[in-house]
């Protein structure tokens, strides 16, 4: 089977995606309830993870907030 390269962007997305699946898991927080914590719609949240690119920043502050996310974490998160 052929070796797979991510691309720069698609490995940003996957540490986005597992940063907040690994903090919500935590928290014990379905994507569901934790876009209802945040006001935002299941669907929107759904898209934003799957192209990160996409989240605005006040999005990420109040994902960041409702997960109790560490500053150490976020890493280039919040721009």
């Amino acid at each position: 089977m052929p070796r797979v390269v991510l691309t720069e962007s698609e490995r940003d997305r996957e540490a986005v995606e597992s940063l907040i699946k690994k903090h919500a898991g935590a928290m014990r927080l379905t994507m569901p309830m934790l876009a209802k914590r945040i006001g935002m719609p299941s669907a929107t949240l759904y898209k934003r993870l799957h192209d990160p690119d996409t989240f605005r920043r006040g999005e990420m502050r109040r994902i960041c907030k409702a997960l109790k996310i560490p500053e150490d974490e976020r890493g280039g998160l919040l721009g």
